[in-house]
């Protein structure tokens, strides 16, 4: 999980969060706790094939490869995870290979 994504691509992942999903959601059922509860230890294909095949719940799978993979950095930023100088990328293959965890886990 060491720099998969980047501080930008979170920013704008936070505000596609209020914009998009906070009608339905708050940030804390994705960070701490309630993160580990179901992402700890599963790799990050499984967020990203849950965010863009059934989110919006009024429209899903209408998010484009840049708003699920920003959506994904904030959710890993709002757990500490560190950012990089690289993007995170919608590469199904590369997602399977990197299981989710906060850093003080």
């Amino acid at each position: 999980m060491d720099g998969i994504y980047t501080a930008g691509q979170a920013e704008r992942g936070a505000g596609l969060f209020t914009s998009l999903c906070e009608r339905c959601h708050s940030i804390q059922e994705f960070s701490g706790r309630s993160f580990d509860a179901i992402w700890a230890g599963v790799p990050a294909a499984a967020l990203y094939a849950r965010i863009a095949n059934t989110m919006p719940l009024d429209q899903p799978g209408s998010l484009g490869l840049p708003q699920v993979t920003a959506l994904m950095a904030h959710i890993f930023a709002m757990n500490k995870m560190p950012t990089g100088n690289s993007p995170l990328v919608a590469d199904i293959d590369w997602l399977m290979g990197i299981t989710m965890a906060r850093p003080d886990q």
